[in-house]
Order: C-alpha cells, then structure tokens, then sequence
C-alpha cells in the first residue's frame, strides 16, 4: 500500500470535529505493508482513509487494512473519503466505516465518464455514504440535482459545500431540502501547519 502521508487531523467535512488518525494514499507514496499500518494505527478511535485522486486505486489493499482495523479494534470508526469512481471490495454492510463521497460536477473541467462511475455510485448509495457536492451557482446545484434524482440518492445524505456563493447555496439548499456542509478542515487544523487535502481527503 503506497502511503503519502500520515498525521492527526480534526475532521472538518462529516462529523466535524473528530480528531482522527489521518493516512493519505497515492502513487507517489512509500509502500507499506497493510499488516505493519494496521498495527500501527488501530488503537485510534477514529481513522480517515483519503487521496487527492482516488482511494480506492487500491481498492484490494484498502479492504485488507479496514479488515484488520475492525479486527484489532472493534470499536474503531474509519470515514473513507472517496470521489465515487471505483467500487469497493469487500467493506459494504459494515457499521464501523462511514463513506464520504465527493462527486464531481462539471465545474471540476473533467469529463462526465471521468467524473461518474455509474456502478459505483449505485453500490455507495446502499452503504452508509455520505454524497458532497462542491457547488458555487444555480448551473452547478441544478446538476448536481440531475445527479441526485438519477441515481434517487436519499435527500438527507445529500450535502452542498458552498465553494464561495454561500447565500444563494444555502438558499437553493434549503429550497431542494439538502444539508450543507462547509470545509473548515484548514481553519481546524491550521495552528499545526497542515494544508488542507482538499474536499475529498478532508
């Protein structure tokens, strides 16, 4: 399992607030035997699993280390950050891990066959999920509704992060009956010296 980063975090999307243990994946990180992290870190109360692109690249990886987590500490709560492209393996139906999928809109300059993964949002929305959507004008909250009514998302796991017109966000918001959520991950975590990973590694 390739690892970038590893840290104390306060949560600052969901459940804000939780001062969790937070492993970052990627690429470009250093590899690390699931066995030895798992160790590592299950005496944490809570863990946040994230990526600046997508965490489960490794999604068999990331099965084993959930497993071992819950194994060792049955107690545990791990929020699994995700933009929603790839389908899980092997962690559905399990009350310890809590998803936050962030699905891009077209404000993200990407493609909708780069932003959505049909199956796998199907497959998020029967999980214990949580769906952000980054919006900032009526275009963006409009498709993010589209979205929304396509998929049948419940209304209550729905959540608007306003990127900056937070009045008219809200607004629409309360008008559609979403939830908003507003990233202070930076503002908890500032004193320090950590950056913010962005909304889906929040």
């Amino acid at each position: 399992m390739k690892v970038i980063e590893k840290s104390m975090k306060f949560t600052g999307l969901v459940d804000i607030g939780k001062y969790a243990y937070c492993i970052k994946l990627g690429k470009d990180g250093v590899d690390m035997e699931v066995e030895q992290l798992a160790r590592e870190v299950s005496s944490f109360r809570y863990i946040l699993l994230c990526s600046d692109v997508e965490v489960f690249q490794e999604r068999e990886e990331v099965s084993r280390l959930v497993k071992l987590l819950i194994r060792h500490n049955p107690m545990i709560r791990i929020y699994i950050y995700s933009y929603g492209l790839v389908k899980p393996l092997g962690v559905s139906g399990n009350e310890n891990i809590k998803f936050v999928v962030n699905i891009q809109l077209k404000n993200a300059n990407k493609t909708y066959g780069e932003r959505v993964n049909e199956n796998a949002l199907t497959w998020f929305k029967q999980n214990d999920t949580c769906f952000i959507f980054n919006v900032n004008d009526t275009n963006d909250m409009d498709e993010a509704n589209l979205l929304i009514n396509t998929f049948e998302i419940n209304k209550s796991l729905v959540y608007f992060c306003p990127i900056d017109n937070f009045d008219l966000v809200i607004q629409k918001a309360r008008r559609y009956g979403y939830n908003i959520s507003v990233d202070v991950t930076e503002l908890l975590n500032k004193t320090s010296g950590e950056k913010n990973n962005g909304h889906a590694a929040s």
